[in-house]
């Protein structure tokens, strides 16, 4: 995040424990001893938990990011808006989702971060998640909350991602709240398909479209240009999905 003149004085990284050796005089670590102690909230919202960056983010967006659940806590309580949203919509469960941080998206979620707000693109936090140790516990704590199928900009749902991510973890948490393992993008592309078009995490290709079609996938489901998952997997030269696909009894709409 870019800080403007209001952020100026914070030290280049925050957190709890860099604030215990920072002067009493620094704004931010006023509100880390005032929640370390159990003081109340002033009536009035601390100016440092509501001032945002050059990019319209705020500090709670920032300390989401970086995986501070304390200061999270802190800045919430002294004002920050838990909802509060950048010029593009991001949030800051957005910025905790992507990085994993599942304390943070504890905390931001106990104290009424709402999962269905959406970004510019349409994306909604969910859209966000990553690959990490801790992608299905997100997934679980925000897969109630949340609509599983809801479309960006582009028809993309969060179980496309999940796809293209390789997070067949999060496939089956999907599963347990609605997923449509057969959702269509604009151009076409099934979960199935996004899966076979990824490149990433390769060793991972069978266990995500496994999941997708334990779920109801259509192994043979066509996009917008007539090709089966196979098909795209031979034309991609995704050796990985081909020999999944054949596994399943995947067929292929063109024969050239």
């Amino acid at each position: 995040m870019n800080r403007n003149r209001n952020l100026e004085s914070l030290p280049a990284e925050i957190s709890a424990d860099i604030c215990r050796g920072v002067p009493r005089g620094r704004a931010v670590c006023f509100i880390v001893r005032d929640e370390e102690s159990g003081a109340p909230a002033s009536a009035a919202p601390n100016p440092l938990a509501v001032a945002t960056g050059d990019d319209g983010e705020t500090l709670l967006h920032n300390m989401a990011m970086l995986g501070d659940a304390a200061l999270v806590a802190a800045l919430i309580k002294n004002g920050a808006n838990v909802n509060a949203q950048s010029p593009q919509g991001v949030t800051p469960l957005t910025r905790a989702v992507a990085g994993g941080h599942l304390s943070v998206v504890h905390a931001l979620l106990e104290r009424g971060a709402n999962p269905a707000l959406r970004e510019s693109d349409k994306q909604t936090a969910l859209h966000w998640l990553r690959k990490s140790d801790n992608a299905e516990a997100i997934a679980m704590a925000i897969a109630p909350k949340a609509d599983v199928n809801a479309r960006d900009e582009n028809g993309m749902t969060p179980v496309h991602f999940a796809a293209f991510r390789k997070i067949d973890a999060a496939i089956n948490v999907y599963a347990k709240h609605g997923m449509d393992a057969n959702a269509a993008g604009k151009d076409g592309p099934t979960p199935l398909h996004v899966a076979v078009a990824s490149n990433e995490s390769p060793e991972n290709t069978a266990a995500t479209i496994l999941a997708l079609q334990k779920h109801g996938a259509h192994i043979d489901a066509k996009d917008n240009d007539g090709d089966t998952p196979l098909d795209l997997a031979v034309r991609l030269d995704r050796t990985e999905a081909i020999a999944a696909l054949v596994k399943l009894g995947g067929k292929r709409a063109k024969n050239a």
